[in-house]
């Protein structure tokens, strides 16, 4: 549930709700009514929620589980060993080829 999943990650970032409503340009009672379910953020707030915990809004609204961002996956890609990745690739394509030519 959406009021569930801010209130866990404002937690996890070690905000206050006031620091929260503060980077939302509103008040901590409407934040607070944002958890609590009474009330939904606009788009304008989910685009900043998403920004201020680094999740996307697919996780925030609960179309997806997974609170990893492309941002973080790219970031992840960017630690991985450039030739151990295109090694990685070629014998990918290799196998793909070889698979091309039992089909014929």
């Amino acid at each position: 549930m959406f009021s569930e999943k801010i209130k866990a990650l404002r937690a996890k970032k070690g905000l206050s709700q006031e620091q929260a409503a503060r980077y939302l340009g509103i008040s901590r009672r409407q934040y607070r009514r944002y958890e609590t379910g009474e009330n939904e953020p606009t788009l304008g707030n989910i685009k900043k929620l998403c920004r201020l915990f680094n999740v996307s809004a697919d996780y925030l609204i609960g179309l997806d589980s997974d609170e990893t961002t492309f941002k973080q996956v790219k970031d992840d890609l960017k630690e991985v060993d450039q030739e151990e990745l295109l090694e990685f690739i070629n014998n990918c394509l290799k196998l793909l080829l070889e698979l091309v030519e039992k089909a014929k």
